[in-house]
C-alpha cells in the first residue's frame, strides 16, 4: 500500500481535491471516490492521504507536537489511565498521547464521523493496557488498527475493515484512477490506480501548491501592518517564496496606487530615528539595508536636519551629555576624565554618528584642550 504525502510550505494553499483527482466529499463531510476509498490528513506541516480499495481511516500527527496535558481529559477512561502510568514522564507521555490520538482519529474518520463520534466514547487501549488490535464502538463497524512506521518523525494509524488481513489487503487505489496532481508525469512513480506492494510504504508528492494570497495581497497585507520601503517590500515577498518578477510587479503597482513611496518612507524614519538620538551615518546605513536608494536617504536626512535646526555636533553634543549622567569633567583626574569621554565616545559610536563628528564633541567636553 502506497501512502502519499508532502511537506507544506509556508502561505501555500493545501486542497485535497487539487492534489487528488476525482476526490469529492459527502454529506457528513468525508472525502470519497468515485471508486475505491480515501482517507486524507494533515497537520500544519505535512499533508497526507491513503487511497484504497477497502474502507480505510487515516491519521497523521507531528510527533513534536506541543501537547496540553489538559487534552486527556477528553479520552476513554482506559486510555487516561494507560497515560497516567507515565505521567512523570513528560516525552514519553506525549509520544503515547499522540499514538493514541492518531488510532482514535483514524478510528473516527474509518466510521466517517471525524470528531462527531466522541474521543471518550471508545477506546483503543485494553483492559490489558495495550493497544487493541480491534477497535470498535456501539452502532458502528468494528476495524482492524495498525500503528504504523511514518516519515519526518510524524506518528500515524490506519483502521481497516475488522475482516481484513491488514496491509496485505490494500492496493494502490482503485482500477483507472488517476495518479495525484503531483506524482503524474513522474516515470518512475507508479500509476494511482495500479495493483502496488502489499507493504505499506509512504511516497513523497512533487506538488506545486498555490498561494493563499497574491504577490499583490500579500505586499498590501504587509502594509496594513506598517510602512515599509520598496526594496524591504519587494524582499519580504521572495523569502514568503514569490517568484522575483511577481514580486518586483506588485510592488511598482502599490507604487503607482500611492500606497507606497520611499521618499515619505524615509522622512518618516529619518524623523523617528533622530528623535531618538540615532546619528546621520546610522540613519543612512539602515535606509540602505531597506532598499532605499542612496540619494533619497541622504536627502531625508538633510531635509530632517534642517527642520529640527540643530547641526549634526550639537545633536552629538547633546546624547554624550546624557552618556555622561549629569557629571561635570570640571577639577577631574585626567584618567577619570578620560574614561568618562571615552564612555560618551562609545555611545556616539553606537549611535552612528561619524568619527569627525565624534572627536569634534570630545574636544568641547574637553575645554578646546589639545590632548593626545
Amino acid at each position: 500500500m502506497k501512502i502519499y504525502y508532502l511537506r507544506k510550505l509556508k502561505g501555500r494553499l493545501y486542497e485535497s481535491e487539487s492534489i487528488i483527482p476525482g476526490l469529492s466529499h459527502g454529506e457528513n463531510g468525508a472525502p470519497r471516490l468515485e471508486e475505491g476509498y480515501v482517507s486524507v490528513s494533515d497537520t500544519p506541516l505535512h499533508w497526507a492521504a491513503c487511497v484504497s480499495e477497502l474502507p480505510v481511516g487515516f491519521d497523521i500527527e507531528e510527533g513534536d507536537r506541543y501537547v496540553n496535558r489538559k487534552t486527556a481529559g477528553a479520552l476513554h477512561p482506559l486510555e487516561k489511565a494507560y497515560l497516567n502510568a507515565l505521567e512523570g514522564v513528560d516525552s514519553e507521555w506525549r509520544s503515547a498521547f499522540l499514538s493514541i490520538w492518531t488510532a482514535k482519529e483514524s478510528y473516527m474518520k474509518f466510521c466517517g464521523e471525524g470528531l462527531r463520534l466522541g474521543a471518550s466514547s471508545f477506546s483503543v487501549i485494553g483492559e490489558d493496557m495495550d493497544f487493541v488490535p480491534v477497535v470498535s464502538r456501539r452502532g458502528y463497524p468494528p476495524a482492524r488498527l495498525l500503528l504504523i512506521k511514518a516519515p519526518a518523525g510524524m506518528k500515524a494509524a490506519l483502521c481497516l475493515p475488522a475482516e481484513s488481513d491488514g496491509a496485505g489487503a490494500l492496493a494502490g487505489g482503485p482500477e483507472g484512477a488517476d495518479a495525484p496532481a503531483g506524482v503524474a508525469g513522474r516515470a518512475d512513480a507508479p500509476l494511482w490506480g495500479r495493483a502496488l506492494s502489499p507493504e505499506i510504504s509512504w511516497e513523497p508528492l512533487d506538488y506545486e501548491a498555490p498561494f493563499k494570497l497574491s504577490a499583490l495581497e500579500k505586499a498590501a497585507g504587509y502594509l496594513d501592518v506598517k510602512a515599509l520601503a520598496a526594496g524591504e517590500l519587494v524582499a519580504k515577498l521572495i523569502k514568503d517564496g514569490y517568484p522575483d518578477e511577481d514580486a518586483a510587479a506588485a510592488v511598482a503597482e502599490l507604487r503607482e496606487r500611492g500606497y507606497i513611496s520611499d521618499e515619505d518612507f524615509s522622512a518618516s524614519y529619518a524623523r523617528r530615528a533622530m528623535s531618538s538620538g540615532k546619528g546621520s551615518l546610522r540613519i543612512r546605513r539602515e535606509l540602505a539595508q531597506k532598499g532605499v536608494e542612496k540619494s533619497v536617504a541622504e536627502q531625508a536626512v538633510k531635509a530632517e536636519l534642517e527642520e529640527a535646526e540643530m547641526s549634526e555636533t550639537d545633536r552629538a553634543l547633546a546624547e554624550a551629555r546624557r552618556a555622561l549622567r549629569g557629571k561635570s569633567l570640571e577639577g577631574l583626574e585626567r584618567a577619570e576624565r578620560e574614561k568618562l569621554l571615552a564612555r560618551a565616545g562609545r555611545k556616539l559610536a553606537s549611535l552612528g554618528y561619524e568619527t569627525s563628528v565624534i572627536y569634534e564633541v570630545l574636544g568641547k567636553l574637553r575645554g578646546g584642550e589639545e590632548e593626545q
